[in-house]
């Protein structure tokens, strides 16, 4: 079943597939072969960060405008925890197929470097941690009142992180040091799981008592 509501999800946000595929794409080709200091991981982290919230802003703008959708879901064998779940199951899927296309393209585009394993899991917690924060928001307050402080953030994130990444490389901080890639990765990866999971009981439970009439 949460197969099929994955699915569901994606069919939702079909029509913008094109731009899907074309964030992960285009924003670390322009983004990481910048003449900057860390422009490939501040191209792929900005390209993973849009991907994932524009897909589940698409995802929870069609479902506001077919409230009724969600209830019979709701009504089908479809608890509302499997609901949620699925949402919770976008995070590690479009990280991934982010983290191919960045492979892919770094093999391939002069100029574009290659990243280390430990980014890859520092970028898959950071997605973790906005998405798990972000979340519980959506289900409380609705998508109308959510979509406006999502958008916030997200615009700053373009000015800021640049600005975070060239004062860590001046300052030469890097909570990481010392411990193997392997470990850390591992680590991360686990982390970043752990949030999602605490962040979704609560959703479940937020969205468990919601009246859907």
């Amino acid at each position: 079943m949460l197969y099929h509501l994955i699915k569901k999800d994606f069919i939702l946000v079909k029509k913008y597939l094109p731009m899907m595929i074309g964030i992960p794409a285009l924003i670390p080709l322009y983004v990481g072969t910048r003449p900057i200091g860390g422009a490939a991981l501040i191209g792929f982290t900005l390209s993973s960060v849009y991907t994932l919230f524009m897909t589940v802003q698409y995802i929870f703008l069609k479902e506001s405008q077919s409230p009724k959708a969600l209830s019979l879901l709701c009504a089908a064998p479809y608890p509302r925890w499997l609901l949620v779940g699925a949402k919770y199951c976008l995070v590690p899927i479009l990280h991934l197929a982010c983290c191919l296309v960045f492979l892919a393209e770094s093999l391939v585009v002069p100029g574009l470097a290659a990243l280390p394993m430990q980014a890859y899991a520092s970028v898959l917690f950071a997605d973790s941690l906005f998405f798990s924060i972000y979340m519980p928001l959506q289900y409380k307050l609705g998508f109308e009142r959510v979509k406006l402080l999502l958008l916030l953030p997200i615009i700053a994130m373009s000015w800021l992180f640049p600005l975070l990444v060239k004062l860590s490389a001046q300052i030469r901080w890097n909570p990481l040091a010392g411990i193997p890639a392997w470990a850390s990765s591992i680590a991360l990866t686990a982390a970043s799981f752990a949030v999602l999971a605490v962040s979704a009981l609560v959703s479940i439970r937020i969205f468990g008592r919601k009246d859907l009439a």
